[in-house]
């Protein structure tokens, strides 16, 4: 493709015409996937949560040390 538009003789709807079959090729295995999470949102729901619950249990500690250094601890 280089090759034709140096030499010329290229038009800018094939390049837009290639460029599109490249992106479809390339996202296409992504936009299957997207569908089937799409089909079990409710499976999706359950691993959001149980990743924002880990996330807690892993951070909680950490915050709290933050807080501690810094002098920041909540008011009870």
């Amino acid at each position: 493709m280089f090759a034709r538009a140096r030499k010329g003789g290229l038009g800018y709807g094939e390049v837009k015409k290639d460029l599109l079959a490249r992106m479809l090729d390339f996202f296409g295995p992504m936009r299957e996937r997207r569908e089937e999470l799409a089909a079990r949102i409710d499976d999706v729901e359950d691993i959001l949560e149980d990743g924002a619950r880990r996330a807690r249990m892993l951070g909680e500690p950490v915050l709290a040390a933050a807080r501690e250094a810094t002098g920041l601890g909540r008011a009870l």
